[in-house]
């Protein structure tokens, strides 16, 4: 038996690792487009702001996979995929065959389409080589500028700050956050991240790009307002890599189409991770990777053991101090019941949604001390008797 799987992030490390203990005599092989090993992606933000080194990010040591008989190919772009034949084409025209594959070919940063966009000074972040030109670019300047207000976007803003340059956020969107928080709580952490130094600049959308004869970008914004910067980091969300998949004749949607064991439309190919569209959703986030990983590796193993049905939604930003975490669904229907406490002086606010007495959604922003039994009752669908009492 032949293993193949495309993609050495986090949920191709983790289906790998789950794989090698189910079944320790296999062949597995793992192909990689990046020239650094199976790092954590989400850490290039703290390598930017010189918290962490590229030496502390991989996901596991070198010696990990020689260890566990796994095989690692760096430097290699998977161009074809005949799911007839259940083979891999790279770059240099190697076929490697395979009887199970896992796409875990991951997400590319979206690029907005704003004119200009393409030039010198505007940067996204996703790979180690993106990280180190923007540090290299930051040395002799002192503006810039990130283009979305999402997790990762107040992160990079963070990270700038730390590197001496004056940053601003632009958001399209009337609050920071709005996936992670409702508009009471993005206001009391707007408040905070201000006060370290950062702008933020709400309902605004970046139309045009330009640079003047000096040098300097300017981002011209759709209520009219221009900004002067030195560099611009755009950080708008990301698009699952379908490309190998749909060249393939694998369905995709948005990303790649899986059942209820992240099986793909095609015989013996499996998705995960950021690429994989399950119940119509592609989640996009480290505990969906993991629990995918792990789960999908199962089923390569033993046919349909195991059904995926879902991953709870849990993001968290740990920024100037500031503890923010939000869990499930955050926003009430009709029938739901929200219990909120709020203390300014602290900036700490708390939200829990519930429906039927049973929790479905909390925000716990500058005090995470409730976490581990709210996440409980989360997992374990548990009837709460009296949820005006939650935070007693």
């Amino acid at each position: 038996m032949h293993y193949v799987i495309v993609g050495d992030g986090i949920a191709g490390i983790t289906a790998a690792k789950r794989l090698r203990e189910l079944d320790k005599k296999s062949r597995i092989s793992i192909y990689s487009n990046e020239s650094f090993y199976c790092y954590s992606r989400p850490q290039l933000i703290e390598v930017l702001g010189n918290r962490l080194g590229i030496e502390d990010i991989p996901l596991k040591p070198v010696n990990w996979f020689y260890e566990n008989d796994i095989e690692l190919y760096l430097n290699v772009i998977v161009k074809n995929l005949d799911v007839d034949n259940k083979k891999i084409v790279t770059d240099c025209d190697q076929k490697i065959f395979f009887d199970k594959l896992l796409l875990a070919t991951g997400s590319s940063p979206n690029t907005p389409p704003i004119k200009g966009i393409e030039q010198a000074g505007v940067f996204t972040i996703r790979k180690i080589e993106d990280v180190r030109r923007i540090q290299k670019n930051a040395r002799d300047k002192t503006r810039s500028v990130v283009i979305g207000g999402g997790l990762l976007g107040l992160e990079t803003a963070y990270s700038l700050k730390q590197l001496g340059l004056d940053v601003k956020v632009v958001d399209r969107n009337p609050w920071v956050l709005k996936k992670q928080i409702d508009m009471k709580g993005s206001n009391i952490l707007k408040e905070s991240i201000e006060e370290f130094g950062i702008e933020i600049i709400l309902d605004s959308q970046t139309e045009n790009i330009t640079r003047d004869s000096l040098g300097n970008l300017k981002l011209v914004l759709t209520n009219g307002k221009e900004i002067e910067t030195d560099l611009v980091v755009v950080s708008a969300g990301v698009i699952p890599n379908t490309v190998l998949a749909s060249s393939a004749g694998i369905e995709t949607n948005k990303g790649i189409l899986v059942d209820d064991y992240l099986s793909t439309s095609a015989l013996d190919v499996f998705a995960a991770g950021d690429v994989a569209e399950a119940n119509g959703k592609c989640y996009g986030i480290i505990p969906a990777a993991i629990e995918q990983g792990k789960l999908v590796a199962e089923n390569m193993v033993y046919i349909n053991s195991k059904k995926y049905n879902g991953t709870v939604s849990s993001t968290s930003l740990k920024i100037l101090g500031i503890d923010l975490v939000s869990i499930g669904e955050i926003y009430p229907s009709e029938n739901d019941n929200v219990v909120a406490q709020v203390d300014f002086q602290n900036n700490i606010y708390k939200k829990t949604v519930f429906r039927d007495n049973v929790l479905i959604g909390a925000i716990l922003l500058g005090d995470k001390t409730a976490l581990p039994s709210l996440n409980k009752l989360i997992r374990t669908k548990t009837e709460v008797d009296n949820p005006e009492m939650i935070f007693n």
